[in-house]
């Protein structure tokens, strides 16, 4: 019994923090935040998404523009079961370029968390190029098996204002041969 009133307070006392936590993340200097995308948020994360490669594609989802990416260079093949041919897989496994604003204020600073595809002997430059911008470097990881050529997964982050940002990750891409910029 005395477990069960625990556990009942316990709940209680994390749907609350929950609550408030929410309630003032929504709520800053009694101006409520809208999560609702408008015409002008897509407009502008589709020009997000030409300043980093005429290729790329952007679409809003909330509050977080959400930029898409394939490479063109290599043809990224996954090995088949027997009898069957490879697959050319460039477009289901592209980079990621995801920013959201870091706060309510009418400034362009955003928070933007990035996935680049690479090939193995480009991670060490991309990486470098990253590091000097200032970007964390999060993640280096491979996702599929038995791909030709093996390619890796670098994840990064930053917090700058968006133009800056947008600006690295096209100068970053130019150290890749992905003719994808």
């Amino acid at each position: 019994m005395v477990q069960r009133k625990i556990a009942t307070l316990s709940v209680c006392i994390c749907v609350s923090f929950l609550l408030l936590t929410t309630t003032s993340a929504l709520n800053f200097n009694n101006k409520m935040i809208a999560f609702a995308s408008s015409s002008s948020d897509e407009n502008k994360c589709q020009d997000s998404a030409k300043k980093i490669s005429s290729s790329a594609d952007g679409h809003v989802s909330g509050n977080v523009c959400e930029i898409g990416l394939s490479r063109d260079s290599p043809d990224i093949k996954l090995s088949a079961k027997s009898g069957e041919s490879e697959k050319k897989v460039n477009e289901l496994t592209g980079m990621e370029f995801k920013y959201q604003p870091v706060s309510a204020s009418p400034n362009d600073k955003v928070l933007i968390l990035t996935e680049y595809q690479l090939k193995q002997s480009e991670v060490n430059d991309v990486q470098k190029s990253l590091l000097d911008k200032g970007w964390e470097v999060t993640a280096l990881h491979n996702h599929e098996l038995f791909e030709s050529p093996f390619m890796m997964y670098l994840h990064a982050q930053k917090s700058d204002d968006l133009n800056n940002a947008l600006k690295d990750i096209r100068n970053t891409l130019d150290k890749t041969d992905c003719g994808c910029t």
